[in-house]
């Protein structure tokens, strides 16, 4: 496939990007708004966000879209301000989901990254966007949308989203292990320009297996996006960490000399003023925290401290970094096999492994399998979506005050 640009193309292989380039134009350096949908991997891409749409139509579309381009600034000075959205905010809001990904883009606001519909079967394959601003939620509709995918993180230095997607992986009748063939995966990463509203299909050879529930998160200390852990149907849970360089569009496996058990669905995030990824949770029955130095290679376990909330095994939870107190905050959850939902709060301090359990008359209830992120043009957190239990969906929008240590349901 390749983008013909002033009557010339030229094939961007060296650096990986499903592109092509005018011979004055250096790679990574050319935005894909659009690419050609002929590849039956990528022909869920082509439907539009606004269509929601179950896996066999993923295998079956083949519409394809146009071809366009258009160059852009270089990374190291690329803006974070949104693209002027798609709908007007107060329109409405996303739709009932679970599995969907809460990203924090700087001072903007937040951006939701598909899901699914998990309330009939079989699910239903939700290809959308949304952000989240101080008027409220508006509906983005960028040209091309990724497969759906584990984990999303936001690259700070570069202004970029960066997901590791299940190309090709989820199978028609639904979405769980039954339904995915990691032989059929892409090599491909993907990554979403804030800028312009346009997703970036870059291929990149090695890279991590398609796992189920792998965690992700960027380490802003060392400019890398890093992976750790998930399931590769039949197989096995893995223990595996993995780091995104967006500079030079490189996955390198790490070689700590200990790593965590295996795990998927795990909650993470990073901690930016002890630089390390924390970590805990997981279908792993593993109740201590563990946090990764990246410029060190190496993970250390942090064994629970008492007090410290009931059920650290569990998983389908969130996890979002509070800068000014340096904190984590966790919400939800579920735990053991029967996926039992928990209802709970608490702040964890990496500086003294000490939990303290953060009570609020107002909590959004039981919940698992929703999506949270930093706020930070409202110095508090976003969660949205999940449910009390698999196949009952919500779409409500609840925002957590740090200072008042208060949830707010956003009408």
């Amino acid at each position: 496939m390749g983008l013909v640009i002033s009557g010339s193309e030229v094939s961007n292989r060296e650096s990986g990007k499903d592109s092509v380039m005018p011979a004055n134009v250096s790679a990574g350096r050319i935005r894909v708004t659009a690419i050609g949908c002929g590849l039956a991997l990528l022909v869920a891409a082509c439907v539009t966000s606004a269509d929601q749409v179950t896996s066999t139509e993923l295998a079956t579309t083949t519409e394809p879209l146009g071809t366009t381009t258009e160059p852009v600034a270089d990374i190291a000075s690329a803006p974070t301000t949104l693209a002027p959205p798609t709908s007007e905010p107060g329109e409405g809001g996303p739709s009932e989901r679970m599995y969907s990904h809460l990203v924090g883009v700087g001072e903007e606001g937040v951006i939701l990254i598909g899901g699914f519909s998990q309330g009939e079967q079989p699910a239903q394959i939700l290809l959308d966007m949304w952000a989240l601003g101080p008027d409220g939620w508006m509906e983005l509709t960028p040209d091309l949308m990724p497969p759906p995918a584990p984990a999303a993180a936001y690259d700070v230095q570069s202004g970029r989203i960066v997901m590791d997607p299940l190309a090709g992986c989820v199978l028609p009748g639904g979405f769980g292990p039954e339904h995915f063939d990691a032989e059929s995966c892409e090599t491909a990463t993907w990554v979403y320009d804030p800028a312009v509203n346009a997703w970036e299909r870059w291929e990149t050879p090695v890279k991590p297996t398609e796992l189920l529930g792998s965690g992700m998160t960027y380490d802003s200390e060392s400019d890398r996006v890093i992976l750790f852990a998930g399931w590769l149907y039949p197989t096995n849970f893995t223990a595996e960490t993995w780091a995104y360089d967006y500079e030079t569009n490189v996955w390198t496996q790490m070689s700590p000399e200990q790593s965590p058990p295996p795990r998927n669905y795990q909650l993470m995030d990073y901690d930016a003023q002890s630089d390390r990824v924390l970590m805990f949770g997981g279908d792993a029955g593993d109740e201590s925290v563990w946090a990764f130095d990246f410029n060190a290679d190496t993970w250390t376990e942090l064994p629970a401290a008492d007090p410290s909330p009931q059920h650290l095994d569990r998983y389908y939870g969130r996890m979002v970094y509070e800068p000014a107190v340096d904190r984590m905050i966790v919400y939800g959850g579920v735990y053991s096999s029967a996926e039992q939902p928990v209802a709970d709060t608490w702040a964890y301090d990496y500086d003294t492994n000490t939990w303290t359990e953060l009570s609020d008359e107002s909590i959004p209830g039981p919940r698992g399998w929703h999506a949270m992120a930093y706020y930070p043009g409202q110095e508090s957190m976003v969660m949205f979506g999940g449910g009390p239990r698999r196949g009952a969906p919500l779409a409500d929008t609840w925002l957590y005050d740090f200072a008042a240590n208060e949830w707010s349901e956003i009408p």
